[in-house]
């Protein structure tokens, strides 16, 4: 990547660095380029790359059921990303300690940092950190750091470039990290009567609840939160969408980056992409538009609070964030995708419906590695509190069964599967429009069919044309031909046109072929129920 640009911030700062350990500033574009060094100092390890990771930051932001105490606390860990960046902050200052200790911000996000300082202030800078992050943000910060040279900050360790130093020091932040104990310590008096976790010594409220508080009520009108909810069901009047977005492949491309140049401007691009200032204009929130709640934004990790039921549908509007985030990736020439989890729900409390969402997101991005894609997605409605007992992975599970079928004259044994999800996200943005094309007249023909398809062991089995043909209308738009469109570019070759809600592939285990098959009937019918149009 010689010709992309690099923020102007870390690298006037390498310069002046570099000069701090004996070596001349000129020797920072080679470094950012991964060029080889001469000249006196560059192969003295004088120099240290620090990695900084948080504790239980989840639990920590998490923490209250209060609307604007969670803003507050998700605002904080924000500002101490800016405040590591030196860029302007509104409530985290790190007093004087950029100037008393020289170091270059290569990336700040979720309260994860990687700086470079000198050798010689490294453990200073380490317990400073620690310290502040107790002290601002409330919460355990986890620290470690690597000596290296300018010429091992250029070309890696042994010449395997940057990523290389990525690794070394990923290694010894776990080794750091194991040595912690518990991020909410024994304690035997009264806790908070807002989170109910942190301990007070006095009064009722904990100092990091009134805190977040105070923060929460400054900045809640960007996200159009009024004073008033005092809950999360009062923020979702109706039933409350939780969405959590993650970057796919983010540590495996950071890692690959073989310069420093190559890392600043992939981890900025990052930030950007995934940053308040996309989400907020992606979903149109604010006084006058959708209401929020950021439980996090950090890095490339977005969780979201919001009311399902508005005048675009919850996952339309999943989809809508997830193609905004890509097209800023794009602009950055990241190959980078999201995995989205989606949980909309009455019933949930808001720290169960944050966690299933999260987990939501781990069998997204396995359905985007499995199909070779960019971006996935999952969904769950929850009508009830079932859902919870059962791990995700328990419900992902494809049901199984066998079938005798007769292929080319002759009998075989093959297996099939129930449902469809986790969706590819092109997959998922074609049941959507679907659902929200549907008329209503159409989805009470659907919810009958899955009615009588209920006990019907072969569900898993049925065709497009099987399916709508039990739903025969009258009208100028029957239901068969409405979902006989042409084949979605995502569709497999070998299933028929007519049968694109129809998924059928091959599976080899030991010696057996077997064809597994899917319909997306349930998922038609859960998102049309739930997007602006049918609902």
């Amino acid at each position: 990547m010689p010709d992309t640009p690099t923020p102007p911030g870390p690298v006037d700062a390498l310069g002046r660095l570099l000069i701090e350990v004996g070596v001349s500033r000129q020797a920072a574009p080679l470094i950012l380029d991964g060029e080889s060094l001469d000249g006196p100092g560059v192969h003295d390890r004088t120099l240290a790359l620090v990695a900084t990771d948080p504790l239980g930051i989840q639990e920590l932001i998490q923490a209250s059921r209060r609307p604007l105490t969670t803003l507050g606390a998700s605002t904080t860990l924000t500002d101490w990303d800016r405040a590591l960046r030196h860029e302007s902050t509104r409530f985290v200052d790190l007093g004087d300690l950029p100037q008393r200790t020289p170091w270059v911000p290569l990336y700040a996000g979720g309260g994860q940092g990687l700086l470079l300082t000198r050798a010689q202030d490294a453990d200073a800078l380490v317990q400073s950190l620690k310290e502040q992050f107790t002290e601002k943000v409330h919460g355990t910060l986890g620290a470690a750091w690597l000596k290296v040279s300018p010429q091992e900050l250029a070309q890696g360790p042994k010449e395997k470039g940057f990523g290389a130093l990525l690794r070394a020091v990923g290694v010894a932040l776990g080794r750091e990290r194991d040595g912690y104990g518990p991020p909410v310590k024994v304690w035997n008096g009264p806790r908070c009567d807002e989170c109910g976790v942190r301990p007070v010594a006095e009064g009722k409220v904990c100092k990091p609840c009134h805190g977040f508080a105070k923060i929460g009520q400054e900045v809640r009108g960007e996200w159009g939160i009024d004073p008033e909810h005092a809950s999360i069901s009062d923020l979702a009047e109706s039933h409350v969408a939780v969405l959590a977005l993650d970057g796919t492949r983010v540590g495996k491309h950071l890692r690959g980056q073989e310069t420093l140049r190559d890392y600043i401007h992939a981890s900025h691009a990052l930030l950007e992409a995934f940053s308040s200032d996309t989400v907020r204009r992606a979903l149109h929130i604010g006084p006058d538009g959708l209401r929020a709640l950021p439980v996090m934004l950090g890095g490339d990790d977005v969780q979201l609070v919001f009311d399902a039921r508005n005048s675009e549908g919850a996952p339309a509007l999943a989809l809508q964030l997830i193609n905004a985030i890509e097209r800023e990736l794009d602009t950055h020439r990241l190959p980078i995708g999201v995995g989205a989890g989606l949980v909309i729900s009455r019933h949930l409390g808001f720290q169960e419906a944050v966690g299933l969402a999260r987990q939501l997101v781990v069998t997204a991005k396995a359905a985007a590695r499995q199909a070779d894609q960019r971006s996935g997605f999952d969904f769950e409605v929850v009508h009830g509190g079932a859902v919870l007992s059962e791990s995700v992975a328990r419900l992902r599970q494809d049901r199984v069964g066998t079938l005798a079928l007769t292929v080319g004259g002759s009998l075989r044994t093959r297996t099939f599967r129930h449902g469809l999800r986790p969706l590819t996200l092109d997959e998922a943005e074609a049941l959507v429009a679907l659902a929200r094309s549907l008329h209503l007249r159409e989805l009470h023909q659907l919810r009958h069919i899955a009615a009588d398809l209920q006990e019907d062991p072969l569900v898993g089995l049925i065709t497009a044309s099987d399916l709508t043909g039990r739903a025969r209308t009258r009208g100028e738009r029957p239901l068969l031909e409405r979902l006989r469109a042409p084949e979605p570019p995502w569709a497999p070759r070998e299933v028929p046109p007519d049968g694109w809600l129809l998924r059928e592939r091959e599976e080899r285990a030991l010696d057996k072929v077997s064809t597994v098959w899917a319909t997306a009937l349930p998922e038609l019918i859960t998102l049309a129920d739930w997007t602006g149009g049918a609902a």
